[in-house]
């Protein structure tokens, strides 16, 4: 008996959630742009199959704004509420049978203004309002998640986990990605760094000079040695790259001292002769071989 009970309360339960009805998470891609004052911009894009009336997502925070720019699509119309760290979008239809949408959320409250930046993001299944009104949450395909977490200018991270799939530094800042991970939670620590802040000084001197001297051969070994620094600097060899960045600083020092006195800041270039030089020097030797010309003929 208890067998047949068994096999019936199963056989309810699968009429009741039919495995096919319960929408499934294939790609959840998150970026984060954390900022010094304690806040950040989050865009989270999303792939869903299966039919919905709503979806709810949690999110860190508490002071949620949704910012209404190019990035938001949804495929249709849409009503967004947010409430403490979380936000719900409603289609104002029933999606079809593959959903993608992408938001753009503001938080305010996501950390506090020191020299030491926290974040810390749980990822969970969103929950899902089916068409029939039942409340269940998402199947989350294995892998499904990835996320990219950029710190604030001239802050690198001294600790995370679980282990990130790649570090980098683009765009003035040090961004750490996860790739393909499930429910779990992120966290992830960063503070100021002085090589980083002198690094982004002399890069944006080099990038200004680009037009003048991108010819250059000193400004091209400036920008190769600049190029090594920050190599170093992301294997933790700090003592390297602070040399290698004093060194394209010094290069680029040099060059400024050795331009023209004309324009200082035009690289001076040997082998080049000053415009209108040939026509100058042609009117004058024809006035010469004239003068010539007239005293020879007096004899």
């Amino acid at each position: 008996m208890r067998w047949i009970a068994l096999i019936v309360f199963l056989i309810f339960l699968s009429m009741a959630y039919p495995s096919s009805a319960i929408p499934v998470v294939n790609n959840w891609l998150e970026t984060v742009e954390l900022s010094q004052n304690g806040s950040c911009d989050v865009v989270i894009q999303m792939e869903i199959t299966g039919k919905f009336a709503s979806l709810s997502i949690d999110v860190p925070g508490k002071q949620i704004t949704v910012i209404k720019d190019d990035s938001m699509d949804f495929g249709g119309p849409l009503d967004i509420t947010t409430g403490e760290g979380i936000i719900t979008l409603t289609p104002n239809y029933f999606s079809d049978d593959t959903w993608n949408g992408r938001i753009h959320l503001k938080i305010e409250d996501i950390g506090e203004k020191t020299d030491v930046i926290t974040y810390r993001r749980t990822f969970k299944s969103p929950v899902i309002k089916l068409e029939n009104g039942t409340i269940i949450e998402a199947d989350l395909k294995e892998g499904a998640i990835s996320t990219t977490v950029a710190l604030p200018e001239n802050f690198t991270p001294v600790s995370y986990s679980p282990e990130p799939w790649k570090i980098i530094f683009q765009y003035g800042r040090m961004k750490v990605l996860w790739r393909e991970i499930g429910e779990t939670t992120v966290t992830l620590e960063g503070e100021f760094s002085p090589f980083l802040k002198d690094y982004i000084t002399v890069s944006n001197r080099l990038r200004s000079m680009k037009a003048l001297y991108e010819d250059n051969e000193n400004y091209r070994e400036a920008r190769t040695i600049l190029s090594l620094s920050l190599g170093y600097f992301e294997e933790g060899n700090l003592e390297k790259a602070r040399n290698y960045l004093n060194r394209s600083l010094e290069i680029i020092e040099g060059m400024k001292m050795n331009a023209t006195p004309e324009n200082p800041e035009t690289p001076e270039k040997t082998g080049e002769r000053t415009p209108g030089f040939e026509t100058g020097g042609a009117i004058l030797a024809l006035i010469f071989v004239t003068i010539i010309g007239k005293r020879w003929r007096r004899y």
